[in-house]
């Protein structure tokens, strides 16, 4: 194992569901030495107490309040993202001047194509602190509203805290594969034992290895297999419940499934790194530069110079698009055109799924949350590192950046239905 001990969750909007609540205090379980931060909005802990504290088991023909037990063990740190992100912008500060040192460095650096390239970005999109605190804005607007998407918000958080913190990240989903903490729905944790009545004591865990001490997490930025295939690759034949037992146990079968990214349903629901990983910054740069240039381009749609534009063509789509950019900009300086370099709003389709474009029948709300997780995927998902990793429909992820369970399947398969897509188009407004 070559990770910080670290183990870290997102949660905001409601109060956490009691399964997933489940998840996260099995996992603090089978990786004991581990610290786990749940991080939320202003560290706001309601929501997962609020939860903690509804949960009973049975003991003598009594309920027991296993959530006060749990409470007062204080097995989570409650951490603020909002101080993340301030500590991320004071950070990025001084990487932005030391990027600017090494280029300046070389007698010719003003020649030189990379150095230019990072110069003209900067022109168009800003530099690495305005690049981050778009982000933070990002983030902030899919919070809030009746078309909020706190999926989007916290694959943005997620690379914030791996950049700060290091460790692993996990969705509150995850789950390993035969875990030794067992329950029912109200029956929980019989971990618990009572030498006497009233006197809570838990089974001695300290001579436990944790689980993720048995696995092998890349150097740099990993990627746990989400399929619960352990990154093995299969055909869309493949049953995976005709495999032998000593694989995989008679309760964690799993359907073949395959990716709209990635044969190997390649996900970001499981993500390591190591502390101020240059790889993750480099992502969170790409994120927002890519929500920039697209907000640009739909504004440019809408200006009176928009056919001028774009029959500006160029073989590579981002060159093309760069320059386009450019041009807008000549036009928004001379003040021919108005454009919001800011990008202060969101893609409409992406925050609220409907399609002005098309017809009533075609905006249907399986047509919307399809949308909604479509441009999730593509903006802040999957597809944000599919692209930085230069993968494609037909490969795999590289073993370099595969995390792995040395003798077993660690992860089990992750629900990737995107329910939090769906919104009510009837809702009634106040």
């Amino acid at each position: 194992m070559n990770i910080l001990k670290k183990i870290h969750y997102f949660w905001t909007g409601n109060n956490i569901p009691e399964n997933d609540l489940r998840n996260i205090m099995t996992m603090k379980h089978e990786n004991p030495g581990f610290e786990v931060n749940i991080w939320s909005k202003n560290g706001d802990n309601t929501l997962i107490l609020n939860t903690l504290r509804s949960l009973t088991f049975k003991f003598k023909q009594q309920n027991v309040n296993i959530g006060e037990i749990m409470i007062n063990e204080n097995l989570f740190n409650y951490r603020n993202i909002e101080e993340a992100f301030t500590r991320l912008i004071q950070r990025t500060n001084i990487i932005y001047q030391s990027r600017i040192k090494y280029y300046k460095q070389n007698n010719n650096y003003n020649r030189n194509i990379e150095f230019n390239c990072f110069k003209q970005n900067i022109k168009r999109y800003g530099d690495y602190s305005e690049l981050i605190n778009y982000l933070h804005h990002v983030y902030h607007l899919h919070l809030h509203g009746d078309h909020h998407n706190y999926a989007a918000a916290s694959d943005i958080a997620r690379l914030v805290i791996l950049y700060l913190e290091g460790g692993i990240y996990l969705d509150a989903d995850v789950q390993l594969t035969d875990s030794h903490m067992k329950y029912r729905k109200s029956e929980v944790f019989d971990k618990f034992i009572y030498s006497q009545e009233g006197e809570p004591l838990r089974k001695d865990i300290n001579g436990k290895t944790a689980r993720f001490e048995k696995a092998d997490f890349p150097p740099g930025l990993g990627f746990g297999d989400t399929s619960g295939r352990g990154w093995r690759k299969v055909s869309e034949e493949e049953k995976w419940n005709t495999i032998r037992k000593e694989n995989i146990s008679d309760d964690h079968k799993i359907g073949s499934y395959t990716s709209t990214i990635l044969g190997n349903r390649f996900g970001n629901a499981i993500i390591s790194a190591p502390q101020y990983s240059t790889t993750i910054f480099n992502i969170l740069l790409k994120m927002a530069t890519e929500m920039k240039r697209k907000h640009l381009k739909l504004q440019i749609d809408q200006t009176q110079k928009a056919d001028k534009i774009n029959a500006i063509k160029y073989p590579l789509q981002p060159y093309q698009d760069n320059l386009r950019i450019d041009k807008a900009l000549k036009y928004h300086k001379a003040g021919k055109i108005s454009l919001d370099k800011r990008c202060s709003m969101l893609d409409p389709i992406w925050r609220t799924g409907i399609d002005a474009s098309r017809p009533t029948n075609e905006n249907t709300p399986t047509d919307i949350r399809h949308r909604r997780i479509d441009k999730t995927v593509e903006m802040t998902g999957p597809a944000v590192y599919a692209r930085f990793l230069n993968l494609h429909n037909d490969n795999y992820l590289s073993e370099d950046h595969q995390i792995k369970g040395r003798r077993s399947l660690l992860f089990k398969e992750t629900d990737a239905g995107g329910v939090w897509a769906a919104v009510n188009i009837h809702k009634k407004k106040k």
